[in-house]
C-alpha cells in the first residue's frame, strides 16, 4: 500500500518520431507515444516520471494508463492508500519515479549496444561499436545465417561480451542446433531462444547455456529460477521487481522510452544491477523533450537529470 503527498501532478504528452520506421516481433513502429508525469511536493521539489506502454507488448494501451492515472491522482487526493501491484506496470514505473526528488545529476555508466537487421548491417555497425558488451537481435534472421554470423562475429571480436535475443523463435530443435555450433563460454547469455518457457527453461538445463528471461518474466516460478542466469526487467513492462526477481542478476533494459524514462533506468541500473544495462534504444529515436545532456562516448552513456522542453510537449488537462 502506498500513500503520496499530492500537492499537484501535471501530465505532458509526447510524439517522438523514430528515425526510420522499426519492425519488432513483425509489427512496425514510426512513432512512439507516453506522457510525462510532473509531481510537485509540498516542499516545491519537482519529480518526473515517464508513462509509455509499448504497443503489442505492454498489456495496457496509452488511454487505459490516462484513465487509471486519473483515478490514481483523485484517491491520492482523498488521502487513500493505493496499492501498486495492481496498477498498471507503465504507470506504476512512471509514478514512482515521479515522487522521487534527491536524484544525481548526471549518472554515467556503461552499457550494451544493440545490433539488428541483416548479417551485414550488424557487421558493418559493430565496426564502429565501442562497448564491450553488445546484443543482436536475431529473431528475424535464419538459423544457418544466424550461426554464421556468430561464428564471423567470434573470430573478429573475440573480447565482446555476445547477447543473443531470440525473442522466442526457435524451436527446441533448432535451439539445439545452434548450441552445438558453440561452447556456453562463447555468450554472456542468450536470451528467451525457444518459442515456450519450458522449452528454453530445459535448453539452459541440457547444454548449461546461460539462458535469460524477458517475455517469460511474469510467469516465471521461484522453483525454475536456479536454471535462469538473470532477469531482463523492462521497468515499462513489469512495473515493480517482484521478490524472487531481487534473488537472481538484473539486466535492466528499456522499451524505446524517452530520455526520462532513460535516466529513470540507467539509475535503476546503477545500484542494483550484475550486467551492463541494454538503453540503446534512444539511437532510433528523435527525441527532444528534454534539454538535459544525453551522450553515448567510449562505451558509456552519460545523461543528466530530466529537464524538461515543454515547447515539445503538450500539457493534457486531468479534469
Amino acid at each position: 500500500m502506498y500513500w503520496m503527498d499530492s500537492l499537484k501532478f501535471e501530465v505532458f504528452s509526447y510524439y517522438i518520431p523514430f528515425k526510420t520506421p522499426l519492425k519488432l516481433k513483425g509489427k512496425t513502429f514510426a512513432t512512439r507515444k507516453g506522457f510525462i508525469l510532473k509531481h510537485t511536493d509540498s516542499k516545491g521539489r519537482i519529480g518526473y516520471g515517464e508513462v509509455a506502454p509499448l504497443p503489442f507488448f505492454s498489456k495496457e494501451s496509452l488511454q487505459d494508463a490516462f484513465t487509471q492515472l486519473k483515478e490514481v491522482i483523485h484517491a491520492f487526493k482523498q488521502k487513500k492508500s493505493i496499492n501498486f501491484q495492481k496498477i498498471f506496470p507503465s504507470l506504476a514505473f512512471g509514478l514512482t519515479c515521479s515522487f522521487i526528488k534527491e536524484l544525481p545529476e548526471k549518472i554515467s555508466l556503461s552499457y550494451s549496444s544493440l545490433l539488428l537487421g541483416s548479417p551485414q548491417e550488424i557487421l558493418k555497425k559493430i565496426s564502429s561499436t565501442l562497448t564491450t558488451s553488445i546484443k543482436v537481435k536475431a529473431h528475424s534472421l535464419d538459423l544457418l545465417e544466424t550461426i554464421d554470423l556468430f561464428k564471423e562475429l567470434k573470430k573478429l571480436y573475440p573480447d565482446k561480451k555476445i547477447r543473443v535475443d531470440f525473442n522466442q523463435s526457435l524451436s527446441f530443435k533448432n535451439a539445439i542446433q545452434f548450441c552445438k555450433s558453440f561452447q556456453p563460454t562463447d555468450f554472456e547469455f542468450l536470451e528467451e531462444p525457444c518459442i515456450t518457457k519450458q522449452e528454453s527453461l530445459l535448453l539452459s538445463k541440457e547444454t548449461q547455456f546461460p539462458t535469460v528471461f524477458d517475455e517469460s518474466l511474469p510467469t516465471l516460478k521461484a522453483e525454475e529460477l536456479p536454471y535462469i542466469a538473470g532477469l531482463v526487467i523492462k521497468p515499462t513492462i513489469v512495473g515493480n521487481i517482484s521478490e524472487n526477481a531481487k534473488n537472481k542478476p538484473l539486466i535492466f533494459s528499456s522499451s524505446f522510452e524517452s530520455k526520462v524514462g532513460i535516466y529513470h533506468i540507467l539509475r535503476l541500473a546503477e545500484k542494483s544491477s550484475f550486467y551492463a544495462p541494454g538503453i540503446d534504444t534512444s539511437q532510433f529515436m528523435e527525441d527532444n523533450i528534454t534539454f538535459s545532456l544525453f551522450e553515448q562516448t567510449q562505451g558509456k552513456t552519460i545523461i543528466e537529470k530530466p529537464l524538461l522542453n515543454t515547447e515539445n510537449l503538450c500539457y493534457v488537462p486531468l479534469d
